[in-house]
């Protein structure tokens, strides 16, 4: 599955598959993620990113899941750990 953020400072719901690769298209910052195999009727599995830029404070629930550059801008994506 592909993915498109916003680049807007605001959280996002994407896939819950494991994610392969963070990167852009046509200078958007897209995540790709493989499906997840699960056994249950939840059709709403979801994880919550979201984009920091370089220097940026980041708090402690985000954890990296990878970086790209665009346009000469380094953009990291952080995805949500619920404790």
């Amino acid at each position: 599955m592909k993915w498109a953020l916003t680049l807007d400072d605001e959280p996002e719901a994407i896939g819950a598959g494991r994610v392969l690769m963070v990167g852009h298209q046509h200078g958007v910052v897209t995540v790709w993620t493989v499906e997840p195999i699960v056994e249950t009727n939840d059709q709403n599995l979801s994880r919550t990113v979201r984009i920091f830029g370089t220097g940026h404070v980041v708090p402690d629930e985000w954890e990296p899941i990878g970086s790209v550059q665009v346009d000469g801008f380094v953009w990291h994506v952080f995805e949500e750990v619920r404790f």
